[in-house]
């Protein structure tokens, strides 16, 4: 299911003084993303300006265009009150994750420097985002569909909770995904259908734990949102 909201671009933003459009390189992009699993529907402020509406768990918006600096970022009830609030620095050229997870009482910023750039000619770029608070550090696989995991490397090792990987460059293909307790062959998740990866193509895999009260942890969800297309 997609659970990604439509982008949009934040009004009309002009040069001060210019009266013209700023372009995309003088702007920052930032996506947001809702992975606190007892979380009830939440408002996402930007400078006082509402940035997403009813962002439910498991749910995210696309990259958005926003002027760069410093900027608070709230996480609000619909109801007004404030859950969480982030100050970041936003660099003009540059684009982001601010994601949360945890409990609702006691919400967890993440923040995160996104690769927009395009992936070597016939490789994709992936990297994992473990945001589910009950599960131990992981490791990934990225394989052929019916390919055994006993006799496979993992890409990407040891990441754990609130961490991003850092990218790494493969060959694109139909390809199984699957995430391990670290150091082990303990699957976690598994992509029931395999993923079909295109040139120069960049993704996120997005972990998270079950919704609910007591959530957090297995059964874990994935959730693979482009970088770059």
């Amino acid at each position: 299911m997609r659970r990604f909201l439509s982008a949009v671009t934040l009004a009309l933003l002009t040069a001060c003084g210019t009266g013209g459009t700023l372009e995309p390189t003088q702007l920052s992009a930032i996506r947001l993303y809702n992975a606190s699993f007892d979380s009830p529907a939440v408002n996402v402020f930007l400078r006082g300006v509402i940035l997403s509406q009813g962002l439910a768990f498991g749910h995210g918006q696309f990259h958005v265009f926003v002027q760069p600096g410093s900027t608070l970022i709230e996480v609000r009830t619909l109801t007004d009150d404030v859950l969480l609030d982030f100050t970041a620095a936003l660099t003009a050229g540059s684009a982001y994750t601010f994601a949360f997870t945890g409990p609702t009482a006691a919400l967890v910023p993440v923040f995160l420097l996104d690769d927009t750039t395009a992936a070597p000619t016939g490789n994709f770029k992936i990297r994992l985002i473990h945001l589910a608070p009950l599960g131990p550090a992981m490791d990934l696989y990225v394989t052929g569909v019916s390919d055994d995991l006993n006799s496979a490397t993992p890409v990407i090792t040891a990441t754990a909770y609130t961490k991003a990987s850092s990218y790494v460059n493969l060959p694109v293909g139909s390809l199984r995904l699957r995430a391990t307790q670290a150091g082990t062959k303990t699957v976690l998740w598994d992509t029931t259908d395999p993923a079909n990866f295109t040139t120069g193509q960049g993704v996120s895999l997005f972990l998270i734990g079950k919704a609910g009260a007591g959530g957090g942890g297995a059964p874990y969800q994935g959730q693979l949102v482009a970088d770059h297309s």
